[in-house]
């Protein structure tokens, strides 16, 4: 018999998995540092496209009446050039502008000071071409009679109507070399904006990696043994006697089964920055996808008060409210709706009597997830989703979630709550898909007070769950 030789293993609190924690919580840093970056360039970018296309616009349709004003304010008989009725382009609160014109100035009287000039090696651009278009759009510094402001402005020069190249018409005799123009709208509402996405990224950021920090130290500090209590440990055990595989598959079993539940929340946080990224909006849009972003971080905050409630007793402590259990699973369909559409399933629920659950809402709600979960991942393309909810046997509800699926097999039934295993029989990590979410359920389950059974036939997925009400 060999007995194992650990007497010169070196005092050492630190383990494997700690120092992989701190690898991923490292790579997760990163992730939000250039995704947040990513995210407010792009915000950033659009505002800034969707103000110069108003400005194109603006211009377009505010230039003739500048010069004429500008006409009107050099030559005193030319003063019908504005027109009946229209107001002076010098009173407008909703843009500013200054024009140049030989030795002529025109300005809003918004503007306390004068605008730079255009430069001189500015192009010329004639009025019979998309003038906004080749102008050049810039921020500029302005001192505006309420105070100092910056404006998102269109510069442009271009011939007078009466000069070689210019077009003529109602200013024929307004004939100097060049007309010039800045027209500008106030930043002020794109700041705003931007502050606001920065305010609920970093806030979304910081509360990701408080969430994720937590749930590693936890993992790494409640489920693996440091170096001493493995010596403790060791000096036990004969070497044929000691179950090390097995004791580093249970560890890595629960490692696994904590990243299976922060797989979710991250991955809806990835797939809303990709959109972001990818999907031109408006500003509403895109706070909303963001405040998305920020619910997906309370929700990995829940998940980890949990699971530090394992870590601080064998049983957690249940938080029990009445659920209404059909609503709570509409609306996990509705958030999957992307993915449910994508493969053209449907939700199907009839129900017998209440549809109220007493339970503790969070652990409640994982169930029903990784239920949902698993039906978006095998039903067959085109199918539905069945689910059927009537009273328990004793108290509480009884349900059952069906599904069509070719992949599985009537000898599945005792294998299929077991953690890593796939219906299909591909290696656990295909498509990023562990096989863990039913093999959590069943623990959540008992641990509610319930009982869950898997009962799969040839073709068709079924899973039968009685849960109690919790007084």
């Amino acid at each position: 018999m060999r007995t194992l030789v650990i007497e010169n293993l070196p005092p050492n609190r630190n383990t494997i998995p700690a120092r992989w924690s701190l690898r991923i919580l490292t790579a997760l840093t990163l992730v939000f540092v250039f995704g947040g970056f990513a995210i407010h360039w792009r915000i950033e970018k659009g505002l800034y496209d969707q103000a110069d296309r108003s400005l194109s616009t603006l211009f377009r349709s505010e230039v003739g009446t500048i010069m004429a004003e500008m006409l009107a304010s050099s030559e005193p008989h030319q003063t019908g050039l504005r027109g009946p009725g229209l107001l002076a382009p010098t009173e407008r609160q909703d843009f500013l502008f200054q024009a140049w014109h030989a030795d002529s100035t025109l300005a809003s009287t918004r503007l306390a000071n004068p605008l730079d000039p255009i430069p001189q090696e500015t192009p010329g651009v004639s009025l019979a071409e998309n003038a906004a278009a080749q102008g050049t759009f810039r921020t500029v510094a302005c001192l505006a009679k309420s105070g100092p402001i910056t404006a998102r402005a269109l510069t442009v020069r271009f011939p007078s109507p009466g000069s070689p190249g210019g077009r003529r018409g109602e200013a024929a005799d307004f004939d100097a070399a060049h007309f010039d123009v800045i027209i500008g709208i106030d930043e002020a509402s794109i700041r705003n904006t931007l502050a606001s996405v920065r305010t609920v990224l970093i806030s979304a950021g910081f509360l990701g990696l408080v969430a994720s920090a937590l749930t590693l130290l936890f993992v790494a500090r409640k489920n693996t043994p440091s170096m001493d209590e493995r010596r403790d440990e060791l000096a036990r055990l004969d070497a044929t006697q000691a179950d090390i595989p097995g004791e580093i598959q249970r560890e890595t079993s629960f490692s696994s089964d904590v990243s299976h539940e922060l797989q979710t929340p991250l991955t809806g946080l990835r797939l809303t920055m990709e959109m972001l990224l990818s999907l031109p909006r408006d500003d509403e849009a895109y706070k909303q996808d963001l405040r998305n972003c920020l619910n997906t971080t309370k929700q990995m905050q829940t998940l980890v008060r949990k699971l530090l409630g394992f870590a601080r007793a064998d049983r957690p402590m249940l938080e029990t409210q009445e659920v209404d259990a059909k609503q709570l699973i509409e609306d996990t369909w509705q958030a999957a709706s992307l993915r449910s559409s994508e493969r053209g399933l449907t939700l199907e629920i009839t129900h017998q009597g209440s549809n109220l659950l007493t339970t503790d809402h969070d652990l409640f709600e994982r169930v029903v997830v990784n239920l949902v979960d698993n039906a978006l991942e095998y039903a067959d393309v085109g199918t539905t989703l069945e689910v059927r909810m009537q009273p328990g046997k004793r108290t509480g509800l009884a349900f059952v979630f069906s599904n069509p699926s070719k992949r599985t097999r009537v000898e599945d039934g005792d294998r299929a709550l077991d953690s890593f295993w796939r219906a299909d029989g591909a290696p656990s990590t295909v498509n990023d898909h562990y096989g863990l979410g039913l093999s959590l359920t069943k623990r959540i389950v008992r641990h509610l007070g319930g009982r869950i059974r898997a009962c799969p036939a040839q073709g068709r997925f079924t899973i039968e769950m009685d849960l109690p009400n919790i007084a």
